[in-house]
């Protein structure tokens, strides 16, 4: 197909977004300026165009505009990729583009829609950059040995690197409708096996609501009014035997001591440390455990919590960045939890230390920190509360950032739901998104409530 054409449905040789992105390169360093660095992250340009978007990567960057064009040109001459840039970029996805993308050495483009694209075909890429650098260029090797290269010798001769681009970018982006319509067509085969890729999967979330709420809403908000979440046990509610309402007195914890102590969106490298010792205290909170097994709900989670707080101690100048930034409300939450994600997701590489748990981690400080506005996601309770009670086509287990933005809308307004039926309970009780969580965390073990429990 690509030894014939151009360009078709899902790919553009004649001027791809490899030769756009030098070319654009080009004119940044020749004048740095913010206006052109931002013509290089764009979404026909950069496939991390979004994570972050041009600004924020320019603010993020350890150094002013001219530093910023000078890095970029010692990336794109360097003989081997350098550990040490991660420490001027925060995002490390946005650095691998770039190298890989400038540097002529490098045989592949590494980017998230690579990574997921290889996964999709059976070549699963994790961990650090030489890891899965590897593995990309093995598939590249496989790619020549079974099918060439293609454009050599066509008007629109490319580089493998560019050809694998495209295919990439083909198989993540195509929608079921794109497909459909080349299905019958001269490249029906190539476009038929694309039609199981991720774009045409399902799982995507789209406009999700919730449904079927208005039993549970209920029953919750009769235990809250009554006070049935706190000590002692009043079995005689749904969920009366649950003490919830320690997550309130954490919340007051963090209100009153954390932030008090720390500006959490402007942290530096000496408040890592001391930051996590008062995150982990369980003072105030009356808990008799460490407020990890509590917020992570088990031992293993437990676990994840400390590999995290101990690698962010660790690397407390690269914690300082990541975290400012996970905590800065200004930004998207999608950005938020990418930032997070980026600089945690290697340590599942560590047998038992989930996506999942870390996802947990991340949300419940995003909870902890501003319980009027985000959700700690228990992964088995959250995704049984949402495959009951909304249109989600499926939770996805794992870090799914955009998942995340997709539900915490319509919990939100779950949260409102709870506040108006507490109200006509006779009670003044304020409603926050701690109290979601406990209605899902009630749900995962109790199930639906009964007519008795209402």
């Amino acid at each position: 197909m690509i030894q014939n054409e151009s360009n078709g449905t899902g790919f553009e040789f004649s001027s791809p977004r490899q030769t756009k992105f030098t070319d654009r390169v080009d004119v940044f360093c020749s004048d740095p300026n913010s206006e052109s660095f931002d013509e290089i992250w764009t979404t026909e340009t950069a496939v991390e165009h979004s994570n972050p978007g041009g600004t924020m990567l320019r603010n993020t960057f350890d150094g002013d505009i001219d530093e910023l064009a000078a890095v970029i040109q010692t990336i794109r001459s360097a003989p081997e990729y350098n550990q040490h840039w991660e420490e001027r970029f925060t995002w490390s996805w946005a650095l691998w583009e770039l190298y890989t993308r400038l540097n002529e050495s490098v045989p592949v483009v590494l980017t998230t829609e690579s990574s997921a694209a290889l996964s999709w075909l059976g070549a699963s890429t994790s961990g650090a950059f030489r890891e899965r650098l590897r593995v990309s260029e093995q598939f590249r090797e496989h790619y020549c040995s079974v099918v060439g290269h293609p454009t050599q010798g066509t008007t629109h001769e490319t580089p493998i690197k560019t050809e694998l681009d495209e295919l990439f970018h083909a198989i993540q982006t195509l929608t079921k409708d794109d497909v459909a319509a080349e299905i019958k067509g001269p490249y029906g085969e190539f476009y038929r096996y694309l039609y199981g890729g991720n774009a045409t999967a399902g799982g995507r979330t789209g406009s999700v609501k919730l449904v079927d709420t208005e039993r549970v809403v209920r029953a919750y908000a009769s235990g809250e009014a009554n006070d049935a979440y706190d000590k002692p046990e009043k079995p005689e509610f749904w969920g009366g035997t649950y003490w919830e309402n320690w997550k309130e007195a954490y919340a007051d914890h963090v209100r009153t001591e954390i932030r008090q102590q720390f500006t959490l969106d402007d942290l530096s490298p000496e408040d890592i440390a001391p930051l996590f010792e008062a995150i982990t205290t369980a003072e105030g909170s009356e808990l008799s455990k460490p407020v990890a097994t509590y917020v992570m709900g088990s031992q293993w989670g437990q676990y994840t919590w400390n590999d995290i707080v101990d690698h962010f101690t660790d690397n407390p100048v690269e914690a300082s960045r990541a975290l400012s930034l996970f905590f800065d409300d200004s930004y998207s939450v999608v950005n938020r939890l990418d930032a997070f994600k980026e600089h945690t997701i290697h340590l599942t590489e560590t047998e038992d230390r989930s996506p999942g748990s870390i996802e947990r981690m991340a949300t419940s400080l995003l909870m902890f920190t501003d319980p009027e506005e985000h959700l700690g996601l228990p992964p088995a309770r959250t995704k049984k509360f949402l495959n009951s009670k909304s249109t989600l086509p499926k939770y996805e287990s794992g870090f799914r950032p955009q998942q995340y933005r997709a539900i915490i809308g319509p919990l939100r307004e779950l949260r409102d739901k709870i506040q108006y039926q507490v109200r006509e309970c006779g009670s003044d009780n304020a409603v926050t998104m701690l109290d979601v969580h406990s209605m899902i965390w009630i749900y995962g073990g109790e199930g639906e409530p009964t007519s008795d429990d209402i």
